[in-house]
């Protein structure tokens, strides 16, 4: 996250008591208590239609930061309409906000999807003949996509373009793009739109999702599901340690990436209550999936360790800790703690293993997983799954 484009149009920083009063009272603050301007083009019959009813944008007369609304306020007070998870009180954490989605893939549609769970008004802007999501695999019965169904929870659809799009994004809070060199959206096409959106409202939280961000090294290249598993580091530690890098199932990194915005654009909001300047969040799946190693780049960085693939055992820590045959299937276990390994060797009737050096600690069970699976397997494959869960939960 960082200073909007355009930071040259935000006012000095003032004492919140005055903010109010500074804030240019133009056409776009006006039209706070009203419906997007400009005609919104909610298509029926061909497949758009309005996935949920719509709610007003933000009161200017009760526009006041998420954080100050108190429960008795008007601003704060339970909709008679729309979903999305609410607080004790009935209010959402984005009420309020309104988000314009231009994006297109998976990244941008659920960083979209999951502010609309959250209460805000999401407009999902798609071209002539409907976003490329309503025709992924897999189809529902009657035809439809089952990911753009889910990625378009809590949205609602339109097509606009030109003018009409321009009038939209002047009275938003945030808008949504998405890079993809494969389809022409370069970083560059990309950065020029919105550089042209932010003139517009000098506010705006300006969120971009990509494989690799708006600048750096690989900024220009094309990427796939596979390429940002891969660019992350986590197909060099997924699989079998003999066999070769496998990679994970679905559009993993699509998703962090949208989650990842999501919650930037939330933190800019913040930023912009208390600034008046707007702010451009972006984010690349390959930052945000590396972020989320645990102890790989650590161990690499601080102890010249190189992670190793470990299959279906949690790597170079403890056992048992992954999936192991039962009866009747596989079944995941999880002994990490001595306490759990003290009831897992109860459990299992074999106090004896508890004195047995081999297996003192997490890391010599590791160290000697083959062994202790020689010794527990059979247990294991004498009894069924739901056998085994409930002794183990006992």
């Amino acid at each position: 996250m960082g200073l909007h484009p355009h930071r040259r149009w935000g006012r000095r920083r003032l004492p919140p008591r005055d903010r109010e009063r500074a804030r240019p009272r133009g056409p776009a603050r006006r039209d706070r208590g009203a419906p997007p301007p400009g005609p919104l083009p909610l298509q029926g019959g061909g497949g758009f239609r309005d996935t949920r009813h719509h709610r007003s944008a933000r009161d200017a007369r009760h526009h006041l930061p998420l954080h100050r609304r108190r429960a008795g306020h008007a601003a704060a007070q339970p909709r008679a309409q729309g979903p999305g998870p609410s607080l004790g009180s009935g209010t959402r954490v984005a009420d309020g906000i309104t988000v314009v989605e231009l994006g297109g893939g998976v990244a941008s549609a659920y960083c979209g999807r999951l502010l609309a769970g959250t209460g805000a008004n999401v407009i999902s802007c798609e071209p002539e003949g409907g976003s490329p999501l309503r025709s992924a695999h897999p189809l529902l019965p009657d035809g439809g996509s089952a990911l753009h169904e889910y990625l378009g929870m809590y949205k609602r659809s339109a097509v606009l373009a030109g003018d009409d799009l321009e009038r939209l994004v002047a009275a938003a809070d945030v808008v949504i793009d998405e890079v993809d060199v494969e389809v022409g959206k370069t970083p560059e096409a990309v950065a020029a739109r919105m550089e042209r959106l932010c003139r517009l409202n000098p506010r705006l939280v300006a969120v971009v999702c990509g494989p690799f961000g708006l600048t750096g090294p690989y900024a220009d290249r094309r990427s796939s599901a596979l390429v940002d598993w891969a660019m992350s580091g986590y197909a060099a530690i997924t699989g079998d340690p003999d066999d070769e890098p496998l990679q994970g199932g679905g559009p993993w990194c699509a998703y962090v990436n949208g989650l990842t915005a999501s919650v930037g654009a939330m933190a800019a909001l913040r930023t912009v209550e208390r600034s008046g300047r707007g702010q451009l969040v972006d984010v690349a799946a390959m930052d945000a999936m590396t972020a989320l190693h645990q102890w790989t780049i650590i161990l690499a960085t601080h102890q010249g360790v190189r992670k190793r693939r470990s299959g279906n055992r949690h790597a170079e820590s403890f056992h048992p800790l992954g999936i192991l045959p039962c009866k009747d299937g596989a079944v995941c276990i999880a002994v990490s703690s001595p306490a759990q390994w003290e009831g897992f060797c109860l459990a299992l009737g074999m106090p004896e293993l508890l004195t047995d050096e081999r297996f003192a600690s997490g890391g010599d069970r590791f160290d000697n997983a083959d062994e202790l699976d020689t010794i527990i397997l059979p247990w294991l494959l004498d009894r069924s799954r739901r056998e085994i869960v409930e002794r183990l939960q006992e």
